[in-house]
């Protein structure tokens, strides 16, 4: 498994620099955004030719199975979930059943509990929970910190 945690702008560079017959049959963990830094405004995220990054490293590497997760909080909580003190949530999205499986054992290492990850369905879900950053930044900035992230409250 490979988790690309690049710079998201660069990730298709990166990966396209490599050869195809290392990254055959891999899962690539993709936690990257591709951030848009703006002078007078928060960063923000948007879709390529109306795909989201994980989507286009999926056909990029279509020899290898993109999983999308972890992107919707900061790096202090992916691997240690447990530190909000609180219950939240992570999405997962990817077209291979397996792949993601295997993710899943990945993100319970972590810590995270498989009640916790929500999954999204086909990678071109990752759309969304890319374009969630967009709302991260303005949270952040409302109440002072990028220690939150997703519960999902259902009735």
């Amino acid at each position: 498994m490979i988790i690309n945690a690049n710079d998201g702008n660069k990730s298709l560079e990166i990966f396209s620099n490599i050869e195809p017959k290392y990254l055959k049959d891999k899962i690539i963990l993709d936690l990257s955004l591709p951030l848009e830094f703006h002078a007078d405004m928060p960063s923000s995220v948007s879709l390529k030719d109306g795909k989201s990054l994980g989507e286009r490293l999926q056909i990029l590497l279509s020899q290898s199975f993109v999983v999308k997760t972890l992107n919707t909080m900061p790096n202090s909580l992916m691997i240690d979930p447990k530190g909000l003190g609180k219950a939240h949530h992570t999405f997962i999205s990817g077209d291979s059943s397996e792949a993601k499986e295997r993710v899943l054992g990945l993100l319970g290492e972590f810590g995270w509990d498989r009640k916790s990850v929500i999954d999204l369905g086909g990678i071109v879900s990752a759309r969304t929970s890319e374009l969630y950053a967009n709302m991260i930044f303005d949270i952040a900035k409302a109440i002072g910190t990028y220690e939150f992230n997703i519960a999902i409250v259902k009735r």
